[in-house]
C-alpha cells in the first residue's frame, strides 16, 4: 500500500485494520496470537473470505487448544483442521468438532478458513511445542516446594522448624 501511493487502498486497510471484525482492532487479535505462541508454541486464526472472495473481509482469534489438526495428503500438506470448544466433551452435540479448511489464497471455495502455525520444533512435523518446554519439571519442582512451605507456614509448622531472631 505504500509503495502505490494509492490513498483509497491505504484509507481501506486502515479501516480495516482498525476492526479486523466488527469487534476487535488487528492489534487485539495479534495480542491474543502473541500470547497463545509464547504459552503453546503455536497460534491460529480463522480467515472469512468476502462474498465475492477476493478479499479478506474478517479476521478472529482462535485458541489453539480448540484446535486439532486434520491428516496430512501424500504431499505432507494439512488440508483441514478440527475446532472443538471443549475436546474433553466432543461427542456431545454442543462440542462436536467442525471441520475448517486450512488458509488457502489460491482456493477460496471455503469462504472460512483456519490459518494455524507457530514455533519450529525437531521432530514435531505437525503440532507445535513452546520454546521453554524443557524446562517445564523445574517449574513444576518450583510450584511443589512454593506449595509444601507455604503449607508448613499455613499449618503452624512442622516438628523439625523453629524460628530464631537474631535481634534479641
Amino acid at each position: 500500500v505504500e509503495d502505490t501511493k494509492d490513498l483509497t487502498q491505504y484509507v481501506e486497510l486502515k479501516k480495516f485494520l482498525a476492526s479486523v471484525n466488527g469487534s476487535e482492532t488487528a492489534h487485539e487479535v495479534l495480542v491474543k496470537a502473541a500470547f497463545d505462541l509464547k504459552l503453546q508454541g503455536s497460534f491460529a486464526f480463522n480467515i472469512i473470505w468476502s462474498k465475492d472472495r477476493t478479499k479478506i473481509a474478517e479476521i478472529y482469534h482462535v485458541p489453539v487448544e480448540q484446535v486439532r489438526v486434520g491428516t496430512p495428503n501424500e504431499d505432507g500438506k494439512v488440508k483441514d483442521y478440527y475446532l472443538s470448544a471443549d475436546w474433553t466433551q466432543y461427542r456431545k452435540k454442543e462440542y462436536a468438532p467442525k471441520r475448517v479448511c486450512a488458509f488457502n489464497t489460491n482456493d477460496r471455495r471455503e469462504a472460512s478458513q483456519l490459518l494455524y502455525n507457530g514455533l519450529y520444533s525437531p521432530a514435531m512435523e505437525i503440532y507445535h511445542t513452546p520454546d521453554y518446554v524443557a524446562s517445564t519439571n523445574w517449574v513444576q519442582v518450583d510450584n511443589l516446594t512454593s506449595d509444601y512451605h507455604l503449607n508448613n507456614i499455613a499449618n503452624g509448622f512442622s516438628g523439625s522448624y523453629f524460628i530464631n531472631f537474631a535481634n534479641g
